[in-house]
């Protein structure tokens, strides 16, 4: 069997850089939308769900699950609630769900050479291993990501072997996880300095 690592990248220059930085302005917008939309029809503005492509797929209200109208919407899975489309005011609702626009992170992986179909899949035994991006939010923006890479490829391996654009700088996996802590405890101390002025 074929062993797997994780490679890691740095990205915080360059034209898929300004690419995955217009990407997040728009779904900061859509982040917006989807909070607005909720508050509108009664729902929590956190703690809802989006799948892998950014669109929402379930919410939560404030009530109890007893008092929420089921003749408008439907339970999803375990958690949460969609608006049935089978009724005028679900199909208004979920009209307005589907109009946000977002740009999914598959289009960010197709601009370096990792959308599906551009790269065979990694996969070892009964492991499929798939790309990340974390987007640090700081000002500069800056992208790290995760690209699974067999180990011990060779030339006649060529079709596995992705090459990365020029402008993602390859760090360590510490470095990556170093950067990511970093903002993190940044974050907590701002939080922790805000429930401090207002107590």
């Amino acid at each position: 069997m074929t062993s797997v690592y994780r490679r890691y990248f740095r990205l915080d220059s360059g034209p898929i850089f300004d690419a995955l930085t217009e990407r997040q302005s728009i779904n900061n917008l859509a982040t917006i939308e989807y909070k607005s939309i909720l508050l509108d029809i009664g729902a929590k503005d956190s703690g809802y769900y989006v799948d892998k492509e950014g669109k929402l797929t379930s919410f939560a209200f404030d009530m109890d699950w007893h008092h929420v109208d089921k003749t408008i919407y439907k339970r999803v899975k375990d958690y949460g609630w969609y608006p049935k489309q089978t009724t005028k005011v679900g199909k208004s609702i979920h009209k307005r769900f589907a109009g946000v626009k977002l740009v999914s992170t598959e289009d960010i992986y197709k601009l370096i050479g990792l959308g599906r179909g551009q790269r065979p899949v990694v996969i070892s035994g009964f492991t499929w291993y798939g790309n990340s991006i974390t987007i640090i939010p700081s000002d500069p923006l800056v992208a790290i990501f995760a690209v699974p890479e067999y180990r011990d490829l060779t030339d006649a391996d060529a079709e596995d072997i992705w090459t990365p654009p020029a402008e993602m700088v390859e760090i360590k996996e510490w470095e990556a996880q170093r950067e990511l802590s970093e903002w993190n405890d940044s974050v907590r101390e701002r939080n922790a300095t805000k429930d401090q002025e207002s107590a």
